[in-house]
């Protein structure tokens, strides 16, 4: 089986502004050349702390909402800003966590994309967490 070019790139739908300046944070997901779609991160940013797709700034809020944004990265895609190529196998085991406060991930079967457990659901695909009980 072929392995697909698998890229997030995350924008602000800046025609829904509202009255505090802040927009939603969308996220498109590109697989292969022909393959495209578009969700709500379910956060919002203000517009003057966008740059490239990702949060700006150094205070506590805009940490947590790239960190968020993280974790909808599926592990070994590459976002748009960056040229990286995909592994040509699968990672048997979910990634170890970066620092010891960040909660187990894991991975979706349906669409490949690892995320954080504790959601309970993929985010990209929305198909519920199957917990081993081996």
């Amino acid at each position: 089986m072929e392995q697909m070019d698998v890229r997030v790139a995350f924008y602000l739908k800046k025609s829904e502004t509202n009255a505090d300046g802040c927009c939603p944070v969308m996220a498109r997901l590109t697989v292969g050349n022909h393959s495209e779609a578009a969700f709500s991160a379910k956060m919002s940013v203000p517009v003057s702390s966008w740059e490239s797709g990702r949060a700006t700034g150094k205070s506590a809020a805009t940490r947590e909402i790239n960190r968020k944004l993280s974790f909808l990265v599926p592990e070994g895609a590459a976002q748009a800003a960056e040229e990286e190529d995909l592994p040509k196998e699968p990672e048997a085991e979910a990634p170890a966590a970066k620092t010891p406060t960040e909660p187990p991930r894991a991975h979706c079967p349906s669409c490949g994309t690892w995320y954080q457990e504790a959601l309970g659901k993929c985010p990209v695909c929305g198909r519920a967490h199957e917990k081993d009980e081996s």
